[in-house]
């Protein structure tokens, strides 16, 4: 069970990252240097593994907290209330290793890359959020908005 679960986390976490690839490595990936594309890479696998890890945790959590609430009558309030005490440590972790992959990615770019890179992010978060709220792209995937 752990098996699968570790796998699901592995393709997970790659369509994630390579949805993220797809929305950002063309512009985003031809300004930085070869060192920096190659110290790139290793932050993300880096980042990747540690998810991976933390996720396949927290799966396996919820399970427990899901076999302690219905496995009886009655659950044991404390055993429950640990449980919850980890669910949210190791959602947490993921969330601290998220900003720290950032600040670590942050550290490789010269202030010229990184004011790039954020208007590259808020034009992909605008075309995003007009996605979700409905708005399909316009042909070739330009928005008035963002000229």
């Amino acid at each position: 069970m752990k098996k699968v679960m570790l796998i699901g986390g592995v393709l997970l976490v790659f369509m994630v990252s390579s949805l993220f690839a797809q929305d950002e490595s063309p512009k985003l990936i031809a300004m930085l240097t070869p060192e920096q594309r190659e110290q790139w890479s290793d932050i993300h696998y880096k980042f990747a593994k540690e998810q991976i890890a933390v996720q396949a945790k927290l799966k396996e959590a919820q399970l427990d907290l899901r076999r302690l609430i219905q496995g009886s009558k009655i659950p044991n309030v404390a055993e429950v209330d640990k449980k919850l005490a980890e669910i949210s440590s190791l959602q947490s972790q993921l969330k601290k290793n998220r900003v720290h992959q950032m600040l670590e990615l942050r550290k490789l770019l010269t202030d010229e890359q990184w004011e790039k890179w954020q208007e590259l992010r808020c034009k992909i978060g605008l075309r995003r959020r007009l996605h979700k709220a409905g708005r399909p792209p316009r042909r070739g995937g330009h928005f008035p908005e963002m000229e």
